[in-house]
């Protein structure tokens, strides 16, 4: 009882330990939640604008990178010196190379002597400074900068909202010779950010600081224009202006706000939490706690019940099981039987018993030992021999009974197989069985299908041993 048990008592311990544990966490929670709130909101929101800077500086620093290895390449320098001359197809290659390498949605390159606009598929257009979607290249010519990092829009990729990296290419002398950049669709990086807010409880915005204005005007989700940003906070454009690497914070009209300044972007991230609904959040905290609580002892129980359930059926399998042969004892045949013929009531089933010719010579003749090893080798001939086809089981001494899933005739062809595998086998003295064989369809219980198997066991047995035969009526004789 104690052994079948165990799992069970333990487990209600465990479960006990941590529903205490539990217990006492929340009650401490709710102790000092009051005193600590605000200071861990505001920690909080700093770390994850320090997070959230971190990671952009990230997602983007390869994308920067690169762009500024093809501003210093000579291939590109060279090229754009000798552009009337250069082979556009070579620099069509080059461009695809970095696109397809880095994964990017375009790879461009302006000449600041033809404006040519030519990108991973060849030449686009001529940018124009009347044309308000080349406007980006101007602002970055006159700002003055190796490289600035916008969201823009991209024109050869149905203009979809993207992060561009805009990199000078100048000679030895430093006099520019023209504008090398790539795009990524800004979809991964608003992911990141989407991460942040469902997880934190916050929003989380970037926008543009210092960087050459282009003639992107709108806003995304995450991304937000300075001016359009400023009035949806409420806070001075100044503000975002100034605020600096360490950044700004505030906390008024039940928001929590942070504006930290990322200096390689010339970006701001600004992470805004509201504070009103603290105490929601921690009562919808503690609520979700306890449903993890009660999950993880429903887990627990289940599989405590499943550990009991295996070891239960090990114990029964065991303490059903006949030690030498390993094959099913007397009283689990019993039980397989009353399952099996009610599920094979409609199909064509045969019953067998099963016994060892001149068994006694054996232990007479060679000892005991030599004795069970036959009852080993026959057990193990008959197992492999029926498969998935029935069962099999010793019913005692030297005798065998088994159910089989087939006519008395298909059942009579394969028994009769048997001694033939025994003769086969490396053995001191001659191996060899006699078989009964009744039909098992029917409303027949076992012990009318034991008195009619074994009637036929005894004609096999009549007729010289080592064979098979199926019971008929006239047996009854």
């Amino acid at each position: 009882m104690l052994r079948r048990h165990y799992i069970l008592f333990s487990n209600i311990l465990m479960i006990l330990l941590i529903l205490g544990g539990f217990t006492i966490i929340e009650l401490n929670d709710i102790r000092y939640y009051h005193l600590v709130a605000q200071e861990e909101v505001e920690n909080a929101v700093s770390l994850t604008a320090l997070n959230v800077a971190t990671e952009i500086e990230s997602a983007s620093s390869e994308q920067r990178a690169v762009a500024l290895a093809m501003s210093n390449d000579l291939f590109l320098q060279q090229w754009l010196k000798n552009e009337s001359t250069s082979d556009q197809d070579d620099l069509v290659s080059y461009l695809k190379k970095y696109k397809n390498t880095y994964d990017y949605t375009v790879t461009f390159l302006v000449s600041d002597a033809s404006r040519h606009y030519y990108y991973d598929e060849g030449l686009n257009k001529i940018i124009d400074p009347k044309d308000n979607f080349d406007s980006w290249y101007y602002n970055f010519i006159a700002l003055n900068q190796p490289y600035d990092i916008q969201v823009d829009r991209d024109e050869v990729n149905n203009y979809d909202i993207s992060l561009f990296v805009n990199c000078r290419v100048e000679d030895e002398d430093g006099n520019l010779l023209g504008v090398v950049g790539s795009a990524k669709n800004i979809n991964s990086l608003q992911k990141d950010m989407k991460y942040y807010e469902s997880t934190y409880d916050l929003n989380v915005y970037i926008t543009n600081i210092g960087n050459a204005h282009n003639s992107f005007t709108g806003s995304t989700d995450n991304y937000r224009q300075l001016s359009d940003l400023s009035e949806t906070l409420g806070i001075d454009e100044e503000i975002f202006r100034n605020a600096g690497k360490e950044g700004y914070i505030t906390t008024a009209n039940n928001k929590c706000m942070i504006v930290r300044h990322i200096d390689s972007l010339n970006w701001d991230v600004v992470i805004v939490k509201d504070t009103y609904s603290l105490k929601y959040a921690f009562l919808k905290r503690l609520r979700s706690n306890f449903v993890y609580v009660i999950l993880l002892i429903v887990v627990m129980l289940t599989f405590s019940l499943l550990g009991m359930h295996h070891i239960n059926c090990r114990l029964v399998a065991s303490e059903n099981t006949d030690e030498l042969t390993g094959l099913a004892n007397r009283r689990l045949f019993e039980d397989l039987f009353a399952k099996l013929s009610r599920k094979c009531r409609r199909h064509a089933v045969s019953f067998f018993i099963l016994d060892i010719d001149n068994f006694k010579n054996f232990n007479d003749s060679l000892g005991h030992l030599y004795g069970n090893s036959v009852l080993k080798l026959v057990s193990t001939e008959l197992k492999e021999l029926i498969g998935n086809n029935g069962i099999a089981a010793r019913w005692g001494g030297d005798e065998f009974v088994g159910y089989l899933r087939m006519s008395p005739e298909n059942a009579y062809k394969l028994l009769s197989q048997l001694n033939s595998r025994l003769e086969n086998a490396d053995t001191q003295m001659d191996i060899h069985v006699s078989v009964g064989i009744c039909d098992a369809h029917g409303k027949y219980n076992l012990e009318q299908l034991t008195y009619m198997a074994d009637l036929a066991l005894y004609h096999s047995k009549e007729n010289g041993k080592a064979q098979c035969s199926v019971y008929t009526p006239e047996m009854d004789k």
